[in-house]
């Protein structure tokens, strides 16, 4: 097992990536910005247009790009944030080789909120922006989701270990106790 200086510098390893990764993104100008989003809303229209066989002109693919890019910048933030989040959670794992305890999801959604607005920040001050309130609220709705989203999947995974394991419980000590022992040893009594 790595040492916890080595844990310690892979958990803000991977959470400086994340950061670096959004703030990369919001230092983009007010141009580039919309480009990106534009590009990114053109090819979602037309993938649907061939997915669903709507058999759209190139008219309706315009008109349904510029209709697509606010939800697409919106879900854009969503997924970020998420992958922010979920990073942060594994983050956790590996710093404790366990499931997080939910004080740490609590961290996250702080670090979260704390990213956010400082993305919103550094937004006002890139060409052709500007912060958004709303924006901050989508981003924490992003690592809500990615909390709920890992604390599943580490549930899961916990469960494929042990499936058999919903008659048994932690104690304070971190043991594990088994129900249907406790009530048969009580029942003998």
């Amino acid at each position: 097992m790595p040492r916890k200086s080595t844990r310690l510098f892979i958990f803000f390893g991977i959470l400086l990536i994340g950061i670096m990764f959004i703030f990369m993104f919001s230092d983009q100008s007010g141009d580039q910005s919309h480009k990106l989003s534009e590009f990114v809303s053109r090819q979602t229209v037309k993938v649907m247009n061939e997915t669903f066989h709507w058999s759209l002109s190139d008219y309706d693919i315009k008109r349904f790009t510029g209709l697509a890019d606010g939800p697409v910048r919106k879900f854009a933030h969503i997924c970020i944030y998420t992958g922010l989040s979920i990073g942060s959670a594994l983050a956790f794992v590996i710093l404790r080789w366990g499931r997080p305890k939910p004080t740490d999801y609590f961290i996250i959604q702080g670090v979260v909120l704390l990213v956010a607005i400082a993305d919103e920040i550094n937004q006002k001050f890139s060409g052709g922006r500007g912060a958004s309130v709303r924006d901050v609220f989508i981003d924490s709705f992003g690592g809500f989701v990615g909390i709920i989203f890992i604390h599943f999947i580490i549930g899961f995974f916990a469960w494929l270990n042990n499936p058999h394991s919903s008659s048994n419980t932690q104690n304070s000590n971190g043991l594990k106790e088994n129900k249907s022992e406790e009530a048969l040893s009580s029942s003998d009594k």
